[in-house]
């Protein structure tokens, strides 16, 4: 079974499930080191959707497990993210005095994310590295929410 059909599957499966309550879409997302099949799930009267990477269940789908218990594991990953905090606001990002305390310098290799690096504001960093920036969002029990600052973030400052 290839990829294209395992998404087509995945999301009929997870649609029957949820119901008209959520969106769900499968979209590419440049990752450091990596581009990977994300899956967004949006819940109806909620701004901001849940991503969870459907490569390692492409896997499982691959080693002969049934849909229905890699969309269960799906559901499952999904309801046990760390929410964001209720108060929080999309809009928000785009609002410098609430996101400056949030952000976090970190180092990418260079040579790995040339295609990411073309719509991320860095800095070069000694040879292999680059500088990026991060905002934190919020988070709970070890788990984080946030996002790397791309170019169009900076044009909504």
């Amino acid at each position: 079974m290839n990829r294209e059909v395992m998404k087509q599957l995945i999301l009929e499966s997870l649609s029957r499930k949820l119901g008209d309550g959520y969106s769900l879409s499968i979209h590419r997302v440049l990752k450091t080191n990596q581009t990977l099949d994300g899956l967004a799930i949006l819940r109806k009267g909620e701004n901001t959707a849940a991503t969870i990477y459907l490569d390692s269940y492409y896997k499982e789908l691959e080693n002969i497990t049934a849909l229905e218990s890699v969309t269960d594991t799906i559901l499952h990953d999904y309801f046990h993210t760390a929410p964001l905090p209720k108060d929080f606001d999309a809009a928000s990002v785009s609002d410098f005095t609430w996101a400056k305390d949030r952000l976090q310098v970190r180092l990418i290799n260079r040579h790995l994310n040339t295609e990411l690096l073309k719509d991320v504001p860095h800095l070069p960093f000694l040879d292999d590295f680059a500088a990026v920036v991060y905002c934190l969002i919020g988070g709970s029990e070890g788990m984080n929410a946030g996002f790397l600052v791309h170019d169009s973030h900076m044009k909504c400052l």
